[in-house]
């Protein structure tokens, strides 16, 4: 990894111990994880140690030293992700400052050079408040508004690791380029589109307006309307009478689909072509959605014949 200049990122203590570690060390201060994403405490709600806890220091120095050790290598860089999909068990500003101090506490212990690295979408949860988000980050030595204050020692970019995505590239570029920026007023904003389709299937043709006019449509519609995004009832387990709430205009879909159907006359490149079977894949799933309601309507009013119907027809509107 490190010969190809791959900068590994170690994992730092991250507060879990085995079931029996309560009882085995009963003057630690230990709470239980929430029930995570629903799997029940069969899957979940294990055990952690208090990161205020001093045991929480012996257990994690230890633990990285020794991390360090087997591999026989550091990059200064440590991974550590406390709250993660489950909150703190209590939201006093001074606690959720404590926690992450003493994390960082033990990276320094371990490698004086050392630098907390973690995920940022956490903060999306209802409970980080901004003055929580503030105060949990407030004892890091160099924390994210003095690195953007002094960006260039400290902030060199913005970067990304997405879980298995790899796809809506417009979402993950414009979010990045708004770290170093005001935000954009609608006038800005679909100037900025427009560079964006420029920028990306401009080829040995220019681009039509067609393909131009199919993005500001999506950019008015789906990326400003539907801000939670949409999961597809085709990826979810098949069941009766499932609900979908649409958020945006399907017709601003498909038109901009049809648009960007007829602009492939002219524009051949890959990243044109990639966009259209992306978004050839959205709209096919929303024409799903209105075969299922059709479907689901004709079974409920137990309607044999209308199942059978959209049974058959389904194929072909496809």
């Amino acid at each position: 990894m490190t010969d190809i200049g791959i900068i590994p990122v170690l994992p730092a203590f991250t507060d879990f111990m085995p079931q029996t570690a309560p009882k085995r060390f009963p003057s630690a201060k230990f709470y239980y994880s929430s029930n995570w994403a629903g799997f029940g405490c069969n899957e979940s709600c294990l055990p952690y140690l208090d990161p205020t806890d001093p045991f929480f220091q012996t257990v994690g120095v230890q633990l990285l030293t020794e991390t360090i050790n087997s591999l026989n290598l550091t990059s200064h860089y440590y991974a550590c992700d406390l709250c993660n999909e489950m909150d703190p068990p209590f939201s006093e500003l001074d606690y959720l400052a404590d926690v992450n101090a003493g994390i960082i506490r033990v990276m320094q212990t371990v490698d004086p050079n050392a630098v907390l690295v973690m995920q940022a979408w956490l903060f999306l949860s209802g409970f980080w408040k901004t003055d929580r988000v503030k105060s949990y980050l407030s004892k890091v030595p160099i924390g994210p508004q003095a690195a953007r204050t002094f960006s260039g020692d400290y902030m060199i970019g913005v970067g990304i690791t997405m879980e298995g995505i790899n796809q809506n590239e417009i979402m993950y570029e414009f979010a990045l380029e708004q770290s170093w920026r005001s935000p954009l007023n609608d006038t800005e904003l679909n100037d900025w589109l427009v560079g964006f389709v420029l920028r990306r299937y401009t080829g040995d043709h220019p681009v039509p307006g067609t393909a131009l006019y199919a993005w500001q449509l999506l950019g008015n519609s789906v990326y400003q309307k539907n801000l939670y995004g949409d999961r597809s009832i085709m990826l979810s387990r098949p069941r009766l009478n499932r609900e979908k709430d649409i958020n945006f205009d399907l017709k601003s879909l498909f038109s901009a689909w049809e648009l960007l159907v007829d602009a492939s006359n002219e524009l051949d490149t890959d990243f044109f072509r990639y966009g259209l079977v992306d978004i050839t894949k959205e709209v096919l799933q929303y024409k799903f959605l209105s075969t299922y309601m059709q479907f689901m309507s004709a079974f409920n009013r137990s309607d044999l014949y209308g199942v059978g119907f959209v049974i058959v027809a389904y194929p072909e509107e496809g």
